[in-house]
């Protein structure tokens, strides 16, 4: 029997790195998600991105949005820090306290 680790038993058997569909189709693992829109005018992405988002910097892992390529949303799934607001402009951020 498996240890139920994840608090979802369908996470158990996943390797984290493929799509997955259950025999019952009511579940699908994927490392990263994504709904938007490519912009026709400058070939930009506006939409969002659950997972994996990898930079020239880093790897971020959570919910990120973008409005014509420029990050407007992060949800760090890691600390539960989040930012709203592209950079350079007004932003609300919200820092997750230990306590």
């Amino acid at each position: 029997m498996i240890l139920n680790r994840y608090g979802h038993s369908a996470l158990n058997g996943w390797d984290g790195n493929s799509i997955q569909l259950n025999a019952n189709g009511d579940t699908i693992l994927a490392p990263q998600i994504g709904a938007g829109k490519k912009e026709s005018d400058d070939n930009t992405f506006t939409g969002i991105l659950m997972g994996d988002v990898k930079t020239a910097n880093s790897t971020d892992t959570g919910i990120m949005g973008y409005d014509h390529g420029a990050r407007s949303i992060f949800m760090d799934a890691k600390t539960g820090n989040a930012t709203f607001g592209k950079p350079g402009a007004a932003q609300i951020k919200i820092i997750a306290s230990s306590g």
